[in-house]
């Protein structure tokens, strides 16, 4: 496999928080293909929760055909990115790579191209699986309902849950009710019997459908899946300039979504939202277009009914918040592309904490790096969870227009950015299982007791059936109490997911009980 060459530079942030001084590794990736001037190399990008994967998209490569490479780091030092499997190019002017998400083990990713072959044609998506044995992307049959479309952009915007079962897609330009460019979003769940993705149900805007709102510019969702919120950030553009809205959906069976409410704003807003978990409650950031975060907690239902958001207001024309991500610590992160500098687009990228109930403070700024010029740093982030003892985690930040604004062209590729924050900058993530580390028997369960045995001692379980809805959920302790009573189940095929004590995927093993 062939070497990634990264660089290595020591930066210091400009503000102390209450951890101490931050220490930040920026690791640039320069990619192992030749790329062209203009391709958008990191305009794009997605990081795995557990911070081991980077997902990089590249949409305009090739005239808009646009390619995707995945990234690892090297688990024995921390520092080192290697990319995974081939490069993986898109159809023929599809804009592929427009969109990524990644499951939290790095294993399965999702890729929109919206106008393959040219904006006369419908979108595309396409999932990934890595298998390690052949170092290859594999892609997974999806049953896409959207395949006769014209000019709907599907793939315009992707996400994907943790464990990589349930994706969302949005169409943004699809004809709904009559109107035009109205958008719609699909949701589609891994069947594991056929090992393929299914549509499970669409979701539509909550109240008025209006030609033009684009519904599914954006999307988000908690890595369990539980709420998704779509943005419209186009809505009523017509009469207010400074308009937009975001919905919000919610499952409380674990497969079908019901409205759970929707917030109006303004400077289009919508165009930049994350949402994640903190303490339980779903927070949702959003970037607007007049230099400012937005963040609203659901603690009522609907979720945000009457809510004044806690805001962190930007310089003017800094364009605070024109790519942002929250991970379930409430750290976030948020890119600024200035329009006002000279020349334009330089960029950075600023980092907050949460401090408090639901209040966050500025803890950090990432600028660009010597003399490079038009880099757009910040155009798009990502954030891991807290992988560390000391609450550390890794952020990406693509720079994806390094030179192209100061002709003649410079030997430099666009390069993303890989930090680690917080006082413990040379510490490894804690010791975790492995797949190999967890064995179960018998398999077939004939006499309805399933034993799991794991080096770790404690591990938690759940069951699943075929459409992925939970039927068992235990802490399992080897050897003293290392049984799951399946006696209750029907005789069929199970999957057992097991996870480690931070909570993170370690496998998903396959059960026929008889």
């Amino acid at each position: 496999m062939k070497k990634i060459f990264i660089i290595l530079i020591l930066v210091k942030l400009s503000i102390l928080s209450t951890y101490g001084q931050f220490n930040w590794r920026i690791d640039t990736l320069h990619n192992p293909i030749p790329l062209q001037n203009g391709n958008e190399y990191g305009g794009v990008l997605k990081l795995s929760a557990d911070g081991t994967t980077l997902a990089v998209g590249a949409k305009k490569h090739d005239g808009w055909t646009g390619f995707v490479e995945v990234f690892r780091r090297d688990p024995e030092d921390g520092t080192s990115w290697e990319r995974i499997g081939q490069t993986i190019i898109g159809p023929e002017g599809g804009r592929f790579g427009s969109a990524l998400d990644i499951s939290e083990d790095g294993n399965r990713i999702v890729v929109g191209a919206p106008s393959p072959g040219g904006l006369s044609h419908n979108g595309y998506f396409q999932v990934y699986d890595y298998h390690e044995g052949t170092n290859q992307w594999e892609p997974i049959v999806v049953n896409s309902i959207n395949e006769e479309s014209v000019l709907d952009a599907t793939g315009w915007a992707v996400a994907m849950t943790a464990d990589g079962t349930r994706i969302a897609i949005g169409s943004p330009y699809i004809e709904v009710n009559g109107s035009a460019l109205a958008g719609e979003v699909n949701i589609y769940d891994l069947d594991m019997a056929s090992d393929s993705f299914i549509h499970s149900e669409t979701l539509h805007p909550i109240g008025e459908i209006q030609e033009g709102m684009r519904f599914g510019t954006t999307i988000s969702m908690t890595l369990d899946g539980s709420v998704i919120v779509v943005s419209a950030p186009y809505f009523d553009t017509i009469t207010d300039q400074n308009a937009g809205r975001i919905y919000a959906y919610k499952t409380n069976d674990g497969i079908n979504y019901v409205n759970a409410g929707l917030k109006t704003g303004g400077g289009y807003f919508g165009e930049s939202i994350a949402i994640e978990k903190v303490n339980g409650e779903p927070v949702m950031v959003v970037g607007r277009a007049d230099s400012r975060l937005e963040m609203y907690v659901g603690v009522a239902n609907p979720f945000w009914s009457a809510q004044v958001p806690e805001v962190i207001n930007g310089t003017m024309g800094s364009s605070l918040g024109r790519s942002v991500d929250i991970n379930s610590s409430g750290d976030i992160i948020a890119g600024l592309l200035p329009t006002s500098s000279s020349p334009p687009g330089i960029g950075a990228v600023k980092f907050f904490e949460l401090d408090g109930a639901y209040s966050w403070q500025e803890a950090g700024t990432i600028e660009p790096l010597g003399t490079m010029i038009a880099e757009n740093l910040g155009k798009s982030v990502s954030i891991s969870e807290q992988i560390f003892t000391c609450g550390a985690f890794y952020l990406a930040a693509g720079a994806p227009n390094i030179n192209e604004y100061s002709p003649p062209p410079l030997e430099m590729q666009p390069y993303v950015i890989l930090e680690m924050n917080k006082v413990c900058y040379n510490s490894l993530p804690p010791s975790k299982l492995t797949s190999e580390e967890v064995i179960i028997h018998p398999n077939p369960v004939k006499n309805g007791f399933l034993t799991v045995e794991s080096v770790a001692g404690s591990c938690l379980v759940t069951v699943v059936n075929t459409r992925n809805k939970e039927i068992l959920r235990k802490t399992v302790n080897y050897p003293e109490e290392p049984q799951l009573d399946l006696t209750d189940l029907c005789s069929g095929i199970y999957y057992l997911k097991v996870y480690d004590g931070s909570k993170k995927l370690i496998t998903t093993k396959r059960v026929v009980v008889e």
